[in-house]
């Protein structure tokens, strides 16, 4: 699988979500909000939280990164009653080597399942979508 490498941070004291342009070896990340700034991580550590793409994008082609909040269709066995979609909401987390989503007593890794779900926000802006 070929997936791309790329990053976001939250700042924790600013409570904003930036894009990483690049992270050095030497403890440099350049981050973009409105301006290209770069910090040195060590030092800002205690307040940035590196946030992984997963390689995936949602229903509307937008990028699909660790801590996202999405809306899914996931597919519930009703016995004789066929299997049906319900919608669920769950994040998107980072365990064991892989990417999974969880919520509502749902939790799986295997997205080829599912071709239809959006991303409606993230834990660190929107932590109140999560039920």
């Amino acid at each position: 699988m070929n997936r791309q490498i790329k990053f976001r941070a939250w700042h924790k004291g600013q409570k904003q979500m930036f894009t990483a342009l690049y992270l050095t070896f030497g403890g440099k990340i350049g981050m973009w909000n409105y301006e290209e700034t770069e910090i040195d991580f060590a030092s800002e550590y205690p307040y940035l939280e590196l946030i992984e793409f997963t390689g995936l994008l949602d229903k509307n082609g937008k990028e699909i990164y660790d801590g996202d909040i999405l809306k899914l269709q996931y597919p519930v066995n009703y016995g004789f009653g066929g299997i049906h979609d319900k919608e669920i909401i769950v994040k998107v987390i980072y365990e064991s080597g892989a990417f999974w989503f969880e919520g509502e007593g749902y939790t799986d890794c295997n997205w080829h399942f599912y071709n239809d779900y959006e991303i409606i926000g993230n834990i660190y802006e929107n932590e109140s979508l999560l039920k």
